[in-house]
């Protein structure tokens, strides 16, 4: 699956998800001044929209904390043992 979700303390919403049979998955995240936009291509096809989430949801106002930056990543997680297997092949960001 690809999900999209947003979080904050001890809110969450599932914003978009999507299963993928196989293959291999290129994520992309445009930011922008208001909000960030994600996509996600399987075998190099065209990209599909995923959702969005304002940047304002991550302000020291709305989170409760102060928040000092954004932070993204990849990660995978499983709630039991399966053999499947994630395998990242390269992270960039660029304009």
């Amino acid at each position: 699956y690809i999900i999209v979700a947003k979080r904050a303390d001890d809110f969450g919403q599932v914003v978009y998800k999507a299963l993928i049979d196989e293959g291999d998955v290129t994520f992309k995240v445009e930011a922008y001044k208001e909000m960030y936009k994600f996509y996600y291509a399987v075998n190099g096809g065209a990209y599909t929209y995923a959702g969005s989430a304002a940047t304002r949801f991550l302000s020291c106002e709305l989170a409760g904390k102060c928040f000092t930056g954004t932070l993204m990543g990849i990660y995978a997680q499983c709630d039991e043992e399966t053999d499947a297997l994630a395998e990242v092949f390269e992270f960039s960001v660029g304009e």
